[in-house]
C-alpha cells in the first residue's frame, strides 16, 4: 500500500514536515487531514472570492516560473466561497526525470510557500499555505477567522488548501481541467452519458459495464446459466476516448462555447441540454435526488422547469447509441473481440472447473489446477466449448493420464 508522506524542511516562507504516516482515505484529505496531523489550532476556513482570487494569482504566478503548463479549474459562477484551490501541472518527461517524488513535493512547497504537504504517493499533492504569506493575507489570530461561530482563539493559525494534480500529457491535462471546471458540470455530463449506455469521468468516455454484458450475450446468442456471470465483467472499463474535445463532439456539445465561458449557472445548464442526447425525462429518471450539492440541486430544479421543444430529441435506445459510439470512435472490432474473449473465459469456467474435476477424478488439492491447465493445453477454447459433458469428463481423465505418465 502506498504511504502518505508528511514532510518538513526549512524554506524561505516556512517549513515542510518530513516523516512517514499511514495513508489517509481520499475523504479525509485536505483541511481535515491537515488538522489530524497539525492539531486543533490549524484552521482551514472557507475562502471568500477575494481571498480565493488572491491565492489563485499567487499560486499560478509562482508555479509558472518553474513549470510551462499550469492550469486552474474554472469556478462555478454562482459560488460564493471556496474550500480549496485546484491546480493542474503538466510535467514533461524532462522534468519528470529531474524531479523525484520527494523533490517535487519539496519544490512545490518552496515555490508556493507552503508549510505542509500531504501526498497519496502518486500524482496528487495537497499543500497547506499559511494565509499571512499572501498579499493582504489574514494574520494568524482568531479575529481574522470569518464568522462568530469559528470557536477560534489567539493561538489558531489560518491556512488555505491547494490541491495539485500532476499529469503526463496535454490530453490528460485538458480532461482533468474540464471535468473539474464549473462546479458540478462534469458530474452532470456523467449522468447524461449514463442515460445512453456510456460512462464519463476524468479519464474519458467509456462503454458502461452493463453494456459489456449486453454485447457479449448479443454476440454469442447464448444466455449463460451461471448466475455470477452478471457480475462486473472483469471490472475493466472499455474506453472509447480520453479526448475532451472528441467526447463533446460526439455528444453534440460546442467546445467553443465552453471555452468562451459561462456567466451564470443557467448558461451552463442550457449548454448541457443542447446536447443531442439530452432528454429531460431520462435525466430526471436517472439523477439521484438526495445529493446535497447546491449547483446540482439547481440543475434538478432547472430540469423540472425545462419545457422540451418540438425539435427536442426523444428517448434514445442505449443499444443503438453504444453501437454508434463504437463505430464513431473506430472501436467496434476491438470491443467485440474483448467481449468474445470474456464470454469464452466465463463460459469455459462453467464446464471446466475445480469442482467438476474433483467429481470426475476424486482428486483434491494442487493437482486439480494442473489437470485444468493440461486440458486447456490439449484443446483450444473454441473446441472445448463444443464438448458434451461426457466428452469433457473424458478429456479430464486423459489429462490425468498424461500428467501421471510425465511424472513416472
Amino acid at each position: 500500500m502506498p504511504k502518505l508522506e508528511l514532510f518538513k524542511k526549512k524554506t524561505g516562507n516556512g517549513t515542510c514536515l518530513r516523516g512517514r504516516y499511514s495513508i489517509l482515505l481520499p475523504t479525509t484529505m485536505g483541511g481535515h487531514a491537515f488538522q489530524n496531523q497539525l492539531g486543533p489550532s490549524a484552521k482551514f476556513p472557507r475562502m471568500d472570492a477575494t481571498t480565493y482570487n488572491i491565492l489563485k494569482e499567487h499560486v499560478s504566478s509562482v508555479l509558472s516560473t518553474r513549470f510551462a503548463s499550469v492550469s486552474i479549474a474554472r469556478e462555478d459562477p454562482a459560488k460564493l466561497d471556496f474550500g480549496d484551490l485546484d491546480v493542474v501541472i503538466l510535467i514533461d518527461d524532462t522534468a519528470r526525470m529531474e524531479l523525484t517524488r520527494d523533490k517535487m513535493r519539496e519544490e512545490l512547497c518552496s515555490l508556493v510557500g507552503a508549510e505542509h504537504a500531504l501526498s497519496n504517493g502518486g500524482q496528487f499533492i495537497t499543500l497547506a499555505v499559511r494565509s499571512e504569506i499572501l498579499p493582504g493575507g489574514r494574520n494568524t489570530h482568531a479575529g481574522d477567522l470569518a464568522g462568530p461561530s469559528s470557536q477560534a482563539d489567539e493561538h489558531d493559525i489560518v491556512y488555505h488548501q491547494v490541491d495539485v494534480n500532476l499529469v503526463r500529457n496535454e490530453e490528460e491535462r485538458e480532461s482533468l481541467v474540464f471535468y473539474n471546471s464549473y462546479g458540478d458540470l462534469g458530474m452532470i455530463l456523467a449522468l447524461l452519458t449514463k442515460t445512453i449506455g456510456l460512462s464519463y469521468s476524468r479519464a474519458g468516455l467509456r462503454v458502461s459495464v452493463l453494456f459489456m454484458i449486453w454485447l457479449i450475450l448479443t454476440l454469442t446468442g447464448v444466455q449463460l446459466a451461471h448466475p455470477t456471470y452478471m457480475e462486473r465483467v472483469e471490472n475493466r472499463p472499455f474506453y472509447l476516448t480520453a479526448s475532451t474535445k472528441a467526447v463533446l463532439a460526439f455528444l453534440g456539445l460546442d467546445f467553443d462555447v465552453w471555452e468562451r465561458g459561462f456567466e451564470t449557472r443557467q448558461g451552463i445548464f442550457d449548454w448541457i441540454l443542447s446536447s443531442r442526447f439530452a432528454v429531460r425525462d431520462s435525466l430526471l429518471d436517472i439523477s439521484p435526488k438526495h445529493l446535497e450539492r447546491p449547483m446540482y440541486q439547481d440543475f434538478l430544479r432547472h430540469l423540472e422547469a425545462y419545457t422540451p421543444t418540438p425539435s427536442s430529441p426523444g428517448i434514445f435506445n442505449p443499444d443503438s447509441v453504444v453501437e454508434e459510439a463504437l463505430e464513431h470512435f473506430g472501436k467496434k472490432e476491438e470491443y467485440e473481440e474483448q467481449a468474445k474473449t470474456v464470454y469464452q473465459r466465463k463460459a469455459l469456467k462453467q464446464i471446466l472447473n475445480g469442482k467438476m474435476v474433483e467429481q470426475v477424478t476424486g482428486l483434491h488439492g494442487s493437482i486439480v489446477g494442473k489437470i485444468i491447465r493440461k486440458v486447456k493445453e490439449m484443446m483450444s477454447v473454441e473446441e472445448l466449448l463444443t464438448k458434451s459433458k461426457e466428452d469433457m469428463d473424458m478429456a479430464i481423465l486423459d489429462a490425468v493420464t498424461l500428467i501421471t505418465s510425465a511424472a513416472a
